[in-house]
């Protein structure tokens, strides 16, 4: 039988990962997945057919020193196994080493799925030469959109680059019956008829979202019983409570911390529009944003700025709003489609159907088998 490991320097499970081994053990290969250990969680155990080892790494050393901890542990893991592809996730930022180091004779793949986010464009660049260099150790670089792949210094012209597209689970992720959106609201103290946005994602400091409570605000006074819902953590959470306070908003808003991601199409579901704000610039502009297909799996009227991967996804006026990144933009979609109801039931039907080519499962057997299957032959 085919042996597949994946290797991601993250929770696990948390990450696409989680979605094409799954897809990809129900093919019948045999995967093992290799991640960190992190609290609450098993050193192993056995995940739908898949074998997921996490590394326990000790919480006194640096990111750094934490990093090479894990990578030495990854290559004596996979020295110890005979494996046909070894498929690393970006967050193993020495990715190059496992392969120099590994001595076994499996094909390895490298998978970036985000353009590098940074405060300046000169380490932006940095940071995609250094990945180039490692990349010239791999047997193949798969990335997540085209738009994507022509931003990145050097692997955009190596011929081992392939694309294969981020998407959504769609036995996860879906609409909600009435009854349980009625249930759900009401443990969470919502009124019945009270509009409902939901944000689902990271809630990072450079993703600019005091641009989105700014819109919020706005729209507060026109529908005083609208609700915000927050789903997620990340570095700036305590930062927008503060904002929410300061907007005297904070009544309005639903913050939910970090949610399982099988969790997710509950949160989700209580909503009545999805916002995919994601601001316009180079760190997110040609980055295939997963909130995006969460809402419109979950069968949720979207609005989403205007980004390059997101009109990828997104169609106006028919399973969405694009809208430019600006509060006076946002707030003005998501007014506009909170009056209008026709409009909301037109992208509700259209929502799901529209990204069904995205699935994790069709991807996986169009897309991803077939690159394995070439590597092997």
């Amino acid at each position: 039988m085919k042996k597949i490991c994946y290797i991601c320097y993250r929770r696990f499970p948390d990450t696409n990962f989680q979605h094409y081994s799954k897809a990809v053990s129900d093919n019948g290969y045999h995967v093992t997945v290799v991640s960190f250990l992190d609290t609450g969680q098993e050193v192993f155990e056995i995940l739908d057919g898949r074998k997921i080892y996490r590394i326990p790494l000790p919480s006194n050393r640096g990111k750094r020193s934490s990093m090479f901890t894990f990578i030495l542990h990854v290559v004596k893991f996979v020295n110890r196994h005979d494996f046909s592809i070894v498929h690393i996730h970006h967050t193993c930022a020495y990715f190059s080493l496992i392969r120099m180091l590994a001595s076994n004779g499996a094909k390895f793949v490298y998978h970036t799925t985000s353009y590098p986010i940074s405060n300046t464009r000169l380490q932006a660049q940095k940071d995609m030469i250094i990945t180039f260099i490692q990349s010239l150790l791999m047997d193949k670089i798969i990335v997540q959109s085209e738009e994507l792949k022509e931003k990145l210094i050097g692997i955009r012209g190596l011929k081992r680059t392939e694309v294969i597209p981020v998407g959504f689970n769609r036995k996860i992720l879906y609409p909600i019956a009435e009854n349980e959106k009625r249930r759900l609201r009401n443990l969470l103290n919502i009124h019945k008829n009270g509009p409902v946005l939901v944000y689902c994602g990271v809630i990072a400091k450079l993703r600019q979202l005091d641009r989105l409570m700014e819109a919020f605000k706005k729209v507060q006074t026109i529908f005083e019983d609208v609700k915000l819902v927050m789903i997620g953590d990340g570095n700036a959470l305590e930062e927008i409570k503060t904002l929410a306070s300061s907007l005297q908003i904070e009544k309005n808003m639903i913050f939910t911390g970090r949610i399982p991601h099988h969790e997710v199409v509950n949160y989700i579901g209580i909503g009545d529009i999805g916002i995919s704000y994601i601001p316009i610039n180079e760190n997110y502009h040609y980055n295939p944003p997963l909130k995006t297909f969460e809402y419109l799996a979950c069968g949720l009227p979207t609005v989403a700025t205007r980004t390059v991967s997101n009109c990828k996804i997104i169609k106006h006026d028919f399973n969405g709003i694009l809208c430019n990144d600006s509060p006076e933009d946002v707030l003005m979609s998501i007014v506009n489609l909170l009056r209008d109801k026709d409009k909301q039931t037109l992208l509700r039907k259209n929502a799901r159907k529209s990204i069904m080519a995205f699935d994790f499962e069709h991807i996986t057997k169009t897309k991803l088998i077939p690159l394995y299957e070439s590597l092997l032959a």
